[in-house]
């Protein structure tokens, strides 16, 4: 019997615990796996019930197939997803968390399972508590909660070696009965890996080290068949492992967080140089005699939403990046912008999900995202006109930020309570006892005096127009950055108010008028309507997609890699942090 790893103490297990567990206790998992298990098998009575919160993982996680495996044997009645409640639910822990109940009676598919979903307009700041009152509620199958069912079966191709589905389907929490009819029509679709290019190399072959990969693209023709292996051109990019891997010149090389859709965004953490670098593995870079750059991308490991950039000649990513290699012309980067796949890929194949909503995306989930099945050299050059088009209002709007926080940054500041303190004519009128603490902020708006978010949980008023607008402007970029945003008294205080307020006001009443926002917008609408036109897709599900990411609890708290988010709000990380060489 193989040694079980136990997380987080990894203690040690004697020989006995080993075997009453066993049909859960493989590889490494988390105690309370034990927990639930000894609770269905032995302290529920028949007919009885039973409550867990765990962290979401017990329903995706690939240590918790065997358990998953277990309660399909038992009916599951309910599950609440609190994720959207992001650290709110327990001070100080990173994982979401879910709550699931379950009936000791015989499960089955066609068992209705209540689904409840709690988002931030179920948190009452002033009471710290959360209103279930307020949670949104579907019904739906519980064969519609299955992964498998959106997953793609009897397909033979090399690429589903590394999807096949395993009897421990993950089971999903955010999908409800109108979404399992539009996911069941886009789980027809072909899926990413069917167009990743597949070579050849010698069996038994491991990328370590430095070494090139002996692989080519067809098999030498009189060669022996049995010596070769296909070979999916989908991996990490270098694993560097330390100092000796990066050099002063050679080929750029650049982590996950640099990868936006235009392209990498910041400075490159160094060069990579194939003759003078020592690093662990090359990983996709042993086969670089066979890339087509002109059909390679990088795609972040983790991210809220899937991103990818094309990836110019000669230039590298380290492991924190997944390298794709297309056979055809298919413009990832652009793809990937689109909400119609960005919402299939959270409904269905989010794994390893951490805090602040963010989501390990491992090679399994890019293979089985789907594609469209019309992308004929008009249908890609459609696709790619629209989506340069998001990219050019992008740097647009990116650039319009640009012009206002430079102004800010150019002139004096003092902070907002300084202001008050001297009774300043800025601050007459004003009133700050609208923010309570602890009050999540979402979004934010003008209204009249006041300045106000979603479900005026939030509401100061500033009577003065410039600070009003240059108040509701930093907010909105802070909201902006991702992170659960709270607007107490003591942090709208020390907000620094620059000298040249009435200059700010000006520039982001020019930026409004111009709309960079809205063109931006009126693009990706395009992008989508196009990309709902390959998947041959009707305008009701188009329409329910888009309306859904922008309007649902959890959905709208997402943040696609933009440029106008930047690397202030998106920063790849520092590379002087002990992680530099991972």
């Amino acid at each position: 019997m193989s040694e079980l790893n136990v997380r987080p103490h990894r203690a040690s297990v004697d020989a006995g615990t080993l075997r009453a567990y066993e049909e859960v206790a493989h590889g490494q998992v988390d105690l309370y796996v034990h927990f639930l298990y000894r609770a269905v098998r032995g302290w529920v009575k028949e007919g009885g019930r039973v409550s867990f919160i765990v962290p979401m993982g017990v329903l995706d996680g690939t240590y918790s197939g065997p358990l998953r495996k277990v309660l399909g044997e038992f009916r599951l009645l309910e599950i609440v997803d609190m994720e959207a409640l992001r650290k709110k639910t327990f001070r100080g822990i990173k994982r979401p968390t879910v709550i699931f109940v379950l009936e000791n009676r015989p499960g089955s598919d066609d068992d209705d399972v209540a689904m409840t979903t709690l988002s931030m307009g179920c948190y009452d700041a002033e009471t710290d508590t959360i209103d279930f009152t307020k949670a949104d509620r579907s019904t739906v199958m519980r064969g519609q909660l299955s992964q498998s069912v959106y997953i793609p079966a009897g397909v033979v191709a090399p690429w589903m070696a590394d999807a096949a589905e395993e009897d421990t389907a993950a089971i999903l929490t955010k999908v409800s009965a109108t979404d399992a009819c539009i996911l069941g029509r886009m789980a027809q679709a072909p899926r990413l890996g069917s167009i990743v290019k597949v070579v050849y190399k010698r069996k038994g072959q491991r990328e370590v080290g430095t070494a090139q990969a002996n692989a080519v693209e067809q098999i030498p023709a009189g060669g022996d068949q049995l010596e070769w292996e296909p070979y999916v051109m989908l991996a990490y990019g270098i694993k560097l492992g330390s100092a000796r891997a990066v050099v002063d010149s050679g080929w750029p090389i650049y982590k996950g967080q640099n990868v936006f859709p235009a392209g990498p965004s910041g400075d490159a953490m160094g060069y990579w140089d194939p003759e003078r670098s020592v690093v662990d593995s090359l990983r996709l870079y042993a086969y670089r005699h066979l890339f087509d750059f002109s059909k390679l991308y990088a795609v972040r490991q983790i991210s809220q939403l899937p991103t990818a950039c094309p990836v110019a000649q000669n230039t590298a990513f380290q492991n924190t990046v997944h390298m794709v290699q297309f056979a055809e012309d298919f413009p990832l980067n652009l793809y990937l912008m689109s909400r119609i796949p960005q919402w299939f890929a959270v409904k269905v194949l989010r794994t390893s999900i951490i805090e602040d909503l963010t989501t390990t995306w491992f090679k399994r989930g890019l293979l089985l995202l789907p594609i469209p099945a019309n992308r004929s050299v008009e249908d890609i050059a459609a696709l790619r006109s629209a989506g340069e088009r998001v990219i050019t209002r992008d740097k647009d709007l990116a650039n319009a930020h640009r012009h206002v926080e430079r102004l800010i940054q150019d002139s004096p500041k003092r902070p907002l309570f300084e202001l008050f303190a001297e009774d300043n004519p800025v601050v007459a009128g004003a009133d700050l006892t609208g923010a309570l603490s602890g009050t999540v902020v979402t979004a934010v708006y003008e209204r009249g005096d006041h300045i106000v978010s979603d479900y005026w949980f939030f509401s100061i008023t500033v009577p003065n127009a410039p600070l009003r607008k240059y108040l509701a402007y930093m907010l909105d970029r802070l909201v902006d950055e991702g992170d659960v945003v709270t607007f107490d008294v003591a942090t709208l205080g020390a907000l620094q108010i620059p000298a040249n307020l009435e200059t700010v006001a000006a520039a982001i009443d020019q930026m409004h008028a111009t709309d960079p926002a809205r063109a931006f917008q009126e693009a990706l609408m395009e992008l989508d309507r196009v990309v709902a036109r390959l998947f041959g897709m009707s305008e009701d599900d188009m329409n329910y997609i888009t309306s859904a990411m922008v309007n649902d609890g959890f959905l709208k708290q997402l943040r696609p890699s933009f440029e106008h988010r930047g690397l202030r709000i998106q920063p790849y990380a520092d590379h002087s942090q002990g992680d530099r060489y991972a």
